[in-house]
């Protein structure tokens, strides 16, 4: 990906996979993707949607080049799962927003969109997460 931001790599193996966390995550309601590592979700009962962001990874922003293309890989793998995603990990930002591993159906978001060529490991925050996700 062109525009690589500094500390950003092409690894996998160095992104945080909270599988073990997944019998321990919770589940909401996807609303919309805001680009392609930030979500919006809802608790299934609640009307209040939160952003959040995939933990470890940066992908391009929405008008970005490459950008609309990892959105919707994002919203494609997410309604592959039925709509709904799993979040573990889940801690808050500076921007307030929930940072976490998603899951849509059994596969980890982060990991997939790393793989799939449409986000780098976000390398300089990895120190940052969760114990659980680093």
């Amino acid at each position: 990906m062109r525009g690589q931001k500094q500390g950003a790599g092409t690894d996998p193996g160095a992104l945080p996979l909270g599988n073990d966390l997944l019998s321990e995550a919770r589940a909401i309601r996807f609303q919309r993707s805001m680009d392609g590592d930030t979500v919006e979700g809802s608790r299934r009962k609640s009307i209040l949607a939160n952003p959040y962001r995939l933990a470890g990874i940066d992908a391009p922003e929405s008008a970005q080049k490459l950008g609309p293309e990892a959105q919707a890989y994002l919203e494609g793998m997410i309604n592959e799962g039925g709509g709904e995603l799993r979040v573990t990990g889940e801690f808050a930002d500076r921007h307030g927003r929930k940072v976490s591993t998603l899951f849509a159906g059994n596969k980890n978001v982060n990991l997939e969109m790393v793989r799939a060529g449409h986000a780098k490991v976000y390398e300089r925050y990895l120190s940052t997460l969760p114990k659980p996700l680093q």
